[in-house]
């Protein structure tokens, strides 16, 4: 049931274009006259969609049947890739990659490459196994990714399109146990004066694959028929809560940002094109770098009326929206966000059986303030200054980690999650992390600490919380003006 005319999204004119006039035309007419019988919106696209029409649900080789370039645009995104070439870091080595897949991060304390999908069983009879890895959150179905330029077929038979199209969609991993006959080398004493002897052996071994499934309840028909362009609630399943501990729970929410109050999503500023996705929170690398995500898409670059309307707006050309319009990050104490995170103390869940590293979190904290030209210094340090004229005064949030590093050489150590989480072991984990990572150990650790400064865009308060002139001029001003390069306060 091909239908390319009819599912593509590129900006050139399809073969049929003359066809896809005359649907439009019909479409227009059928919408009207849903509007006239007062049927929801909702409804009636639902009952228009041509999702109805699929009768087995058989992953993106269905959804391939009529969007057939969609496959191809989905596995040379950054969502499957999770690597790419930096593009905003102060000095970046060309032609090396970057990214989840291939960088360690002091947050995760790994990277995707070492720990990508398993499932961990907690000390106890009755705990259940629970999913860890990075690729719980990935839009592949359990396979890591080819490099771009060495996708296969498998690749795109791995990508999930529900993840970030099914409404109501939820999914679990799964572990496949498989025997395989392995053959070793095993030491036996001969019988002639007692001398060992070496012979080819051949053993059961069990091994494990895992990968994503549809939740337990899920009618994954049900939820192919309904498929959509990615909602909100799509968005956060993976990113309402990435960085562990809350880190980025409530971006989101009607309480929390005046334009999801307004029944805005997030695809809205993050727009869209060919199933990449512009902006984001990693600004090691971005795709559709040619779209700035910004506030001034919406609004005017001189936004503000009235009788101060001036004075304001000539603070926007060294000051960013977000520094008067978000005035505390985690507004509500309902969605805290995490300040400080301690790798070295593990915590046991009582609810899970896992460990976990310490975790503090607060509320309505005050932003740090700096300037910033949009690229960054070792990733964590916006780069820019007064007399740099592209700079901005913008909000930043500050995330202290203590992590593990190599006693000798005080390298971080990519931890084996998994192993942290099931045993509590900073030092298994820590070995383990770096004989998979292939890093040199020298079998000892310490703790180091790392800081992290990262942007602050969303929950964006009501124009009546937006600072005032006293909460940056006053004398005790929450700017630290001088060493902005304003004097002194």
């Amino acid at each position: 049931m091909k239908r390319a005319e009819e599912a593509s999204e590129t900006n050139g004119a399809p073969n049929g274009a003359g066809n896809n006039h005359v649907i439009s035309h019909i479409l227009l007419i059928i919408l009207c006259f849903l509007a006239s019988t007062a049927i929801p919106a909702s409804e009636a696209l639902t009952a228009e969609s041509m999702h109805g029409e699929i009768a087995t649900y058989d992953g993106a080789r269905t959804c391939a049947e009529c969007h057939d370039a969609a496959s191809k645009e989905v596995a040379e995104s950054l969502h499957y890739q999770m690597r790419g070439e930096p593009r905003f870091i102060e000095g970046g080595e060309k032609g090396k990659d970057a990214g989840f897949l291939a960088d360690f991060s002091p947050l995760y304390h790994t990277y995707a490459g070492i720990d990508w999908l398993e499932t961990i069983k907690p000390a106890g009879a009755a705990r259940q196994e629970q999913p860890n890895g990075c690729a719980v959150c990935h839009s592949g179905l359990g396979e890591k990714p080819n490099p771009i330029g060495k996708l296969t077929a498998d690749d795109f038979e791995n990508i999930d399109c529900l993840i970030c199209h099914g409404p109501d969609y939820r999914r679990v991993v799964v572990k496949e146990v498989k025997t395989v006959k392995e053959k070793i080398i095993v030491k036996e004493k001969g019988k002639t004066k007692g001398k060992w002897i070496e012979k080819e052996k051949v053993i059961d071994k069990k091994e494990f694959r895992f990968r994503t499934a549809p939740a337990p309840g899920v009618d994954v028909l049900k939820v192919a028929r309904q498929a959509q362009k990615p909602a909100t609630e799509m968005c956060l399943r993976c990113h309402g809560t990435t960085g562990g501990g809350n880190f980025r729970l409530g971006i989101a929410g009607g309480e929390n940002d005046v334009h999801f109050s307004m029944g805005m999503t997030c695809t809205e500023c993050h727009t869209v094109k060919k199933h990449k996705i512009a902006g984001g929170a990693n600004l090691k690398f971005q795709e559709l770098t040619e779209v700035t995500v910004g506030c001034p898409n919406c609004h005017t670059e001189r936004p503000h009326k009235g009788d101060s309307g001036s004075q304001l707006n000539r603070h926007c050309n060294r000051i960013a929206c977000q520094t008067c319009h978000v005035p505390a990050i985690a507004r509500h104490a309902n969605s805290p966000t995490m300040t400080d995170i301690d790798w070295t103390i593990p915590i046991k869940n009582e609810k899970s059986g896992l460990f976990e590293p310490a975790i503090k979190q607060g509320s309505r904290l005050q932003p740090e303030y700096r300037w910033w030209n949009r690229t960054m210094r070792n990733e964590w340090e916006p780069v820019g200054s007064k007399r740099d004229r592209q700079a901005r005064i913008y909000p930043w949030q500050r995330i202290n980690c203590t992590i593990i590093a190599d006693a000798s050489t005080g390298i971080p150590l990519p931890l084996k999650t998994g192993v942290y989480a099931a045993t509590g072991n900073p030092g298994a984990a820590a070995a383990k992390g770096a004989a998979e990572a292939k890093q040199p150990y020298s079998g000892n650790w310490k703790a180091i600490r790392q800081s992290m400064l990262v942007s602050v865009n969303h929950q964006v308060a009501p124009k009546a919380e937006a600072l005032k002139c006293d909460d940056c001029h006053d004398a005790h001003g929450r700017l630290d003006l001088k060493t902005l390069g304003y004097g002194t306060q």
